[in-house]
């Protein structure tokens, strides 16, 4: 959860890192989150990292398999957390509306005030294990029959950044498979692009998408590059 600054307009020949010490509680320590800028902030949302040490808004499913791994547990998270680039603070928000899923590897892109969301990947069968916390506060893994199940999602979301409201994207037509690990663009007030990716399968895609904000739907966007997945 460490934050670090490059001067990308520095005259310096060579460009330097610079850790930030931030005030106020940082996130847990995860990856594969997505962030969006808005006001002279950076607000991240998700990801996949460890069970939080402090207090934190929202929701964080375990990862069954990473039980059996060395290290210590880890899972996915719906959290959303803001830094102010002015004071360097760190915040959480009170968000309100429906909530997507905890997600890791998914993509966000910011189009005025709305920060928008597609896909990731999630844990989509009932868990494992789930979390007790005895007398003590100690924490207990009581074990549940069921196969765990990955899924790439290919819902679809965005975040008022003002009002902080949730709101779910129900697009009418085509629409692109769930996946993972792929890109969304915004290239104009109106049009988000989306390329690429990886299925639940576990197949890498290079298939590219517009979406129309203002029309709601999603077009299938024809290139030459359709046998270079990534």
């Amino acid at each position: 959860s460490q934050f670090y600054m490059l001067n990308a307009r520095s005259t310096d020949k060579v460009l330097q890192w610079v850790r930030v010490e931030c005030q106020g509680v940082p996130p847990s320590s995860k990856d594969k989150l997505g962030v969006w800028v808005h006001k002279n902030r950076l607000i991240f949302f998700g990801g996949y990292g460890y069970f939080p040490e402090g207090k934190q808004r929202g929701t964080f499913e375990f990862d069954e398999t990473s039980f059996w791994n060395s290290g210590l547990p880890r899972g996915w998270n719906d959290h959303v957390h803001v830094l102010d680039l002015e004071t360097f603070t760190w915040s959480q928000p009170i968000t309100t509306g429906k909530t997507p899923s905890p997600r890791a590897a998914h993509a966000c892109a910011t189009v005025g005030n709305r920060g928008y969301v597609f896909g990731g990947r999630y844990r989509v069968s009932p868990a494992l294990f789930h979390l007790c916390l005895s007398p003590n506060l100690s924490r207990r893994f009581e074990p549940r029959s069921a196969l765990l199940q990955e899924s790439r999602m290919n819902d679809f979301y965005y975040l008022n950044l003002d009002t902080w409201e949730w709101n779910e994207i129900l697009t009418q037509g085509i629409c692109p498979v769930g996946r993972s690990w792929h890109s969304l663009t915004p290239i104009s007030s109106d049009h988000l692009f989306l390329f690429g990716g990886f299925t639940t399968d576990k197949q890498p895609l290079s298939d590219a998408w517009i979406y129309c904000i203002s029309k709601n739907e999603w077009v299938q966007f024809e290139h030459n590059y359709s046998e270079k997945p990534r």
